[in-house]
């Protein structure tokens, strides 16, 4: 089986506020399923993310310090930069702007790392990491503003096969199992220190929060404890 996912998206975030906005656009194409297109829209507000998936919004209060982290990425790129061995290989302009451009080496903490952002869907913590570090081919390279020494763009792409035997799964019992995986993403960074107002709209504040969501649901499902007498 074959499928290809492309996602599109921007972002705004105020650091100082504690706010983030996000949109994006994933299409998922596969030979069984043809094309399917979702929109994504996400706010931040605080420690509440409010979160919009075709046309439903429902809200997540009482998130963790490290969720508002993941959020700031040129903080989350900072780290990784300082990380990773860094090869200077030229100068370019990036949206006008004069940039260093590097290529980026990291170990293998700083890969695991990058595969969570690129393919956050894969259960990575419970394989065999240090084979797939290994084996897999990964193209990183980042430009660095001459002025602000902040990052403007990053690309990275990567190749990699996973075998049965990297997942963990025990041999036999499920056949020969690879999944090939090519990832190629592009991250462009841009009016650093503009002011920004992100307003969270009215209909996200008033969206059920996924605990009540659950908490409907289970209701939903429980069986009934009356007792028919006759």
């Amino acid at each position: 089986m074959t499928f290809e996912t492309r996602s599109v998206g921007d972002g705004v975030l105020n650091v100082t506020d504690r706010a983030m906005r996000m949109t994006m656009t994933t299409t998922a194409i596969s030979e069984d399923s043809g094309e399917i297109v979702s929109e994504m829209e996400a706010y931040m507000k605080g420690d509440t993310m409010y979160t919009k998936v075709d046309g439903n919004w429902t809200k997540m209060p009482g998130m963790p310090e490290e969720m508002w982290d993941q959020q700031n990425q040129v903080k989350s790129q900072a780290e990784l930069l300082n990380a990773s061995e860094i090869e200077l290989v030229g100068s370019e302009k990036v949206n006008g702007e004069d940039a260093y451009k590097v290529n980026v080496v990291p170990d293998m903490e700083t890969f695991t790392a990058i595969l969570n952002q690129q393919i956050g869907s894969m259960p990575f913590y419970i394989m065999n990491m240090t084979e797939i570090f290994e084996e897999t081919d990964m193209g990183w390279t980042t430009w660095i503003s001459k002025g602000s020494h902040l990052p403007l763009k990053t690309q990275v792409a990567l190749e990699m096969a996973i075998t049965a035997d990297m997942m963990g799964l025990p041999a036999g019992e499920m056949g020969e199992i690879e999944m090939e995986i090519e990832s190629d993403s592009t991250v462009v960074y841009s009016n650093y220190n503009e002011p920004v107002v992100i307003e969270v709209p009215q209909e996200a504040l008033a969206a059920p929060s996924w605990l009540d969501m659950l908490m409907a649901m289970m209701a939903q499902t429980q069986p009934s404890n009356e007792t028919i007498v006759e």
